[in-house]
């Protein structure tokens, strides 16, 4: 195995490879991202494709780690990033992870031992047919920025014992995403109880999953215990949609979160998508199945938003 850290001045060439392969690169700046990890090329074997490698603090069961989000791609020559030179003596990402299309999936399990987590299932809704409810006590605002406090949403998700894993969102990196430097035209929205911060969505009209102009919730932090924050934040995408012109609403949650249920409540349908969901833990017990029960992720953590 090789791994290979690549440096900030080889973006413009890792971008060049990735559009050279077919392979779609990823949403916004790649490397320079706040967390201060460096992207990776991972080599296995002699087979003839590799791994490019996006990393992301996390938390797993309560300790510090790192997620790897990957694109498969053909080897790149030794001209183009010398995997030989510079190699890391292990591969450090707890837990590495793509949403692939059927084809890449093939690739990834059949020479990269990813196993299964999903085929990947989205929620989606005529903008009209968005049932809302009341929703006491709680206010949504539109902002321009994050506090710091977002950092403590992901934990009240679902309760214990979910989540157990899931990306880091401190003010840094929600503001580097989705903050008005970030690319694409955002609209952050975030509910309160009084002073406190209870949820928080992100809106944005964009492409995905072979339709144009969706209404994507790109960010949603809500604890699903707490229905009254769910119908304001859910107001709120609806009131930004209308607003973008967007025709339908569309997000993507994993099934087993209570905010699963609650979308389809307010009249969100299932419906599947194009992708598969594949990882590979570093250590036996982060196996598929328990991210499948365990991982919270949104379209915010991937490059497909």
């Amino acid at each position: 195995m090789i791994v290979r850290d690549l440096a900030a001045s080889e973006e413009a060439l890792l971008h060049a490879h990735l559009e050279q392969s077919g392979a779609s690169a990823w949403r916004g700046p790649f490397l320079a991202g706040p967390d201060g990890l460096a992207a990776r090329v991972l080599a296995e074997g002699e087979g003839d494709t590799c791994l490019v490698v996006r990393r992301r603090r996390a938390r797993i069961e309560e300790g510090e780690a790192v997620l790897g989000e990957v694109r498969l791609v053909p080897r790149p020559a030794r001209a183009e990033f010398e995997l030989e030179r510079g190699a890391s003596s292990e591969l450090d990402d707890a837990v590495l992870w793509a949403m692939a299309t059927p084809r890449e999936w093939e690739a990834l399990s059949a020479g990269h031992a990813f196993e299964l987590v999903r085929t990947q299932l989205k929620l989606w809704a005529r903008v009209e047919d968005v049932r809302l409810a009341a929703a006491p006590g709680v206010e949504v605002e539109l902002a321009s920025a994050f506090p710091p406090e977002v950092e403590e949403l992901p934990a009240r998700i679902g309760g214990a014992p979910l989540p157990a894993a899931w990306a880091r969102r401190d003010r840094g990196w929600m503001d580097w995403r989705f903050g008005p430097n970030a690319p694409g035209n955002h609209a952050i929205g975030l509910a309160r109880r009084g002073a406190e911060l209870v949820g928080c969505a992100v809106f944005r009209r964009a492409d995905f999953d072979g339709a144009r102009g969706e209404g994507l919730a790109c960010e949603w932090l809500a604890p699903g215990s707490d229905e009254a924050v769910g119908h304001a934040l859910r107001a709120f995408l609806v009131e930004r949609a209308r607003a973008a012109g967007a025709e339908r609403l569309v997000t993507l949650l994993p099934e087993t979160t209570p905010d699963w249920f609650h979308f389809q409540r307010a009249g969100l349908r299932v419906a599947r998508t194009g992708y598969l969901l594949g990882a590979r833990g570093r250590l036996r017990r982060h196996d598929a199945r328990w991210l499948f029960h365990h991982w919270y992720y949104t379209l915010a953590d991937g490059g497909l938003a």
